[in-house]
């Protein structure tokens, strides 16, 4: 999104020094600080809420703004807007512990662009293009992107990969800053976490102290000329929901993401909200036939576990 990947640089070794001073300022002696749970109560408070969205089921949409940062066209004369994006997508996510149920349609005003299902049972995943499931791969559970929830990329899986945040609340990984505050009504601590497979990726998440959701999130990562972190993109207006088993998540989002191509800038703004009335914690409205995917008979599929 900026230029770069983490393959193309160096600063696996110097920016863990700046994200120290940049992101995460030691606690000062001299300094009144409030008392703020410790990384393990933290983690502790995370991963129980965890285990009561373990099974759920929700139906969400998230809808696409763009927002120009820059009025001047490209130097051959290249308008600034950007290609116009679908309107909104809406989305189904299913959960049972491993497995994971990921349906998103994506509309034009009323009229259906495209779709995709992508289901896992926590061996093999099965992808298939909406409507007709004509179309499909079948390959292993790694494949699986967590990006396709965005409910969960903006709670429970902040990195959108196979790492959870409890996973990640250790300090191998993450660490307590000083700046806790509250968000709104809300007590928060700030905890910095390293990225566990490409660590210079850096994220700041403000976690709520007694329900243990994310209410803020910041992504850094290195600016590629001056290894100065550069923010790449920020949750907010992160309003939680309490179900019916005691457990928290994300009802509604944003989630900003800057681009650049030549002289053009915009970000680009989701908006998630979920439909409350579609979520569900009982084992009888989320079946096991929602983690498997019955192609047609004449179905074109490419079995990745086979190579056929």
């Amino acid at each position: 999104m900026w230029g770069f990947t983490p393959e193309s640089l160096r600063w696996d070794r110097v920016f863990p020094i700046l994200t120290v001073a940049f992101l995460c300022t030691p606690l000062s002696p001299s300094a009144a600080a409030p008392v703020v749970p410790s990384l393990e109560a933290v983690r502790h408070g995370v991963a129980s809420n965890e285990a009561k969205t373990a099974l759920i089921r929700m139906e969400y949409e998230v809808r696409l703004e763009t927002r120009p940062e820059a009025r001047v066209p490209d130097a051959d004369g290249t308008p600034l807007a950007a290609d116009e994006p679908a309107d909104r997508t809406r989305c189904l996510w299913a959960q049972d512990g491993p497995r994971v149920h990921s349906e998103v349609r994506s509309y034009h005003d009323d009229d259906f662009l495209h779709g995709d299902v992508v289901v896992t049972d926590g061996r093999v995943a099965k992808h298939a293009r909406l409507p007709e499931l004509m179309e499909g791969a079948i390959g292993t559970a790694e494949s699986f992107r967590w990006s396709r929830v965005v409910p969960a990329m903006i709670g429970s899986r902040p990195f959108a990969d196979k790492h959870p945040l409890s996973r990640l609340l250790v300090p191998q990984y993450a660490r307590l800053c000083e700046d806790s505050r509250s968000i709104g009504d809300r007590p928060t601590v700030v905890v910095e976490i390293r990225h566990p497979d490409l660590s210079v990726y850096v994220s700041r998440i403000w976690i709520d102290t007694e329900r243990y959701m994310p209410l803020r999130i910041e992504h850094y990562a290195p600016e590629p000329d001056w290894g100065v972190p550069i923010r790449f993109a920020l949750i907010k207006s992160i309003k939680l929901h309490q179900l019916p088993n005691g457990g928290w998540i994300a009802a509604t989002g944003t989630r900003s993401l800057p681009f650049k191509r030549g002289r053009r800038r915009w970000t680009a703004v989701e908006h998630v909200v979920v439909d409350l009335n579609s979520i569900s914690v009982e084992r009888k409205d989320i079946p096991d036939s929602l983690f498997d995917i019955d192609f047609p008979d004449d179905a074109h599929i490419i079995n990745r576990l086979t190579e056929s």
